[in-house]
C-alpha cells in the first residue's frame, strides 16, 4: 500500500480514481489480515510461523532502535 501511495500528495485524483484507490487498500488489508489469521492458527513449531514471528539466534539490536516484532506491529495496526 505504501508503494501505491508513494508521492500521491502531488497527484490530482478524480473522485472515482480516489475511490478505486481506497477499495484497493481495503482489499489489501483484508488479504493481509486473512493470511495473518492462518499464520496465527499454525502450530508454533512449523516453519512458516517460525520465519514470520521468530527471532534470529544471537541477534542483537542497536540500543537506539525500538524493539518491535511482527506481533507488536500487527497489534498496533489493528488498533
Amino acid at each position: 500500500m505504501t508503494v501505491v501511495k508513494y508521492g500521491s500528495e502531488a497527484w490530482a485524483l478524480q473522485k472515482t480514481k480516489e475511490k478505486l484507490q481506497e477499495i484497493f487498500q481495503r482489499n489489501c488489508r483484508r488479504t493481509v489480515l486473512r493470511s495473518l489469521g492462518h499464520f496465527l492458527r499454525i502450530k508454533n513449531d512449523r516453519l512458516p510461523k517460525i520465519v514470520l514471528f521468530g527471532q534470529p539466534a544471537r541477534a542483537k539490536r542497536k540500543l537506539s532502535c525500538p524493539q518491535f516484532g511482527m506481533k507488536n506491529v500487527v497489534r498496533k495496526d489493528l488498533r
